[in-house]
């Protein structure tokens, strides 16, 4: 089917579908019953970048603008002659093992996995009608999203997908202005370059910094865009659908609304229900799922969102010498997001041949430990009256550089139970809960009894007019938040 059929099909089935390009229509949708209590999910970036693993997953961008770290590696390391295209074939994906990826993730305790389709560099990991640079004919000669889909299926965990292609308008344009010959410049390879539209003549980093400023997107790039993103819809019948910024962009308003109706229409036809993930503004609120990425709310929200961080500090793609988080760390910022009524998706970089980084594993296996001895506080939970004490994050995007400390607890709930959760214990055998006191509006129920969830272990209490206290027999050991279980009467 050509680009021109598939937009009318997009139409015909908007026409016919109980979806129409509205946004009052889009927001009868509602989000996914089992995306409620999913808490957990694995986003997956991987792909051609992987191959030169140094930076980021932006390794293609980079190494065209002069200025960069990227740019100078590659100028040593590779040359001028080495085209971002020349890696397609050194990323071969030999030891890619998805049952394993699955089997792994699964013991994590995540419940979806949210692998990149399509990343700004344009390489589809998917086999596709649109073009011939895909994992299916190039590279590892395999269709990797069909393989993760079959994994996921296996294993009883929802498939997600997300879709960069919006910034593949353009992300290399830095291949046009740097000042020697490189493939971006040549007509010959635009289908796997893109369009490369620039806004400057100038090729710097300030020039990279600048970015997607000032570019606006052409119809028929919108027009590309939701072909491209309807066969993903089409070919996978994803659970949910991820897409990063641009398509914030005015420009994209329509063609998104006409995406969102598409795709919701076609979930309904599968029988289910179904869910956009969007940044800033992409999507009016109550039509999908709202994104944080690398941040948090300041507060409970009332309508179920999703926060996205990697095991990587630096990069979502895997590199060289990348400095990683601990396991304490991501457990506590999942506790923060699952207390504010969220979903805590955390992304993992796989190696160019297919291993999975020894520090990921050593993570989801750790996240998958504390899971296991924690579950009956984080699914079939929900938030509290209010998320919990400490530090007040400000909501928004790339804040996450938080340092929690005694003083900061987060708090899930069902009917009979309020779950505690010791965001840094620190060894300590005293837990006082300023926001727990006696006659507060916190709590009013009285506390049957309390133990650390983990081992059952009692918890003596005392609740005066200051505080709510807990006192543990012994130093609670390891630095994992630690959760109290408080039976209510």
């Amino acid at each position: 089917m050509n680009q021109q059929d598939y937009l009318t099909q997009i139409d015909q089935v908007n026409a016919r579908g109980p979806f129409r390009p509205t946004w009052e229509s889009l927001a009868t949708m509602p989000q996914p019953a089992w995306y409620q209590d999913a808490k957990l999910g694995i986003f997956i970036h991987w792909g051609v970048y992987s191959v030169p693993a140094f930076g980021s997953e932006w390794y293609p961008r980079l190494m065209y603008y002069r200025g960069t770290k990227v740019f100078d590696h590659h100028q040593k390391t590779y040359g001028p002659e080495f085209n971002y295209r020349d890696f397609i074939p050194l990323f071969k994906a030999e030891n890619f093992d998805p049952a394993a990826w699955l089997q792994l993730i699964k013991e994590s305790g995540a419940r979806f996995i949210l692998p990149v389709g399509e990343h700004h560099d344009g390489f589809k990991m998917y086999a596709s009608d649109f073009s011939p640079y895909n994992a299916a004919q190039m590279g590892p000669h395999r269709d990797v999203m069909a393989a993760l889909h079959q994994a996921a299926d296996h294993q009883g965990i929802h498939f997600s997908i997300s879709s960069h292609r919006a910034e593949h308008f353009w992300f290399f344009n830095g291949g046009r202005t740097v000042g020697f010959p490189t493939e971006v410049q040549d007509d010959q390879y635009r289908d796997f370059y893109g369009p490369a539209v620039t806004n400057t003549t100038k090729n710097n980093e300030q020039a990279y910094l600048l970015g997607e400023q000032g570019i606006v997107p052409t119809a028929a790039w919108l027009d590309d865009w939701l072909v491209n993103s309807a066969e993903m819809v089409d070919r996978f019948h994803p659970a949910t659908m991820y897409f990063d910024w641009w398509i914030s962009e005015p420009a994209f308003r329509s063609h998104v609304q006409r995406f969102a109706a598409y795709y919701y229409n076609r979930a309904r036809e599968w029988g289910c229900d179904a869910s956009i993930n969007y940044k800033y503004d992409a999507l009016m609120y109550g039509t999908g799922t709202l994104v944080q990425e690398r941040g948090t709310l300041g507060n409970i929200a009332p309508r179920l969102w999703q926060a996205e961080t990697a095991t990587a500090r630096h990069s979502w793609g895997y590199t060289e010498n990348n400095e990683y988080k601990s396991p304490a760390e991501i457990a506590q910022v999942f506790a923060d997001v699952i207390s504010k009524n969220g979903v805590f998706c955390l992304n993992i970089g796989p190696q160019s041949d297919g291993t999975l980084a020894s520090e990921d594993v050593a993570i989801l296996k750790a996240l998958g430990e504390w899971n296991h001895v924690n579950q009956e506080a984080i699914w079939g939970t929900g938030p509290y009256k209010f998320f919990g004490q400490g530090i007040q994050q400000q909501a928004g995007t790339f804040s996450e550089d938080y340092h929690y400390g005694d003083d900061d607890y987060r708090f899930t709930y069902r009917p009979g139970a309020l779950y505690v959760f010791a965001l840094a214990p620190n060894n300590r055998t005293t837990f006082t809960i300023a926001a727990l006191k006696k006659d507060n509006d916190g709590l009013v129920a009285p506390i049957k009894k309390a133990t650390i969830l983990a081992d059952g272990a009692p918890v003596a209490t005392h609740q005066d007019d200051t505080a709510l206290t807990l006192t543990t027999t012994q130093p609670v050991a390891g630095n994992m938040p630690m959760v109290f279980k408080l039976a209510l009467a």
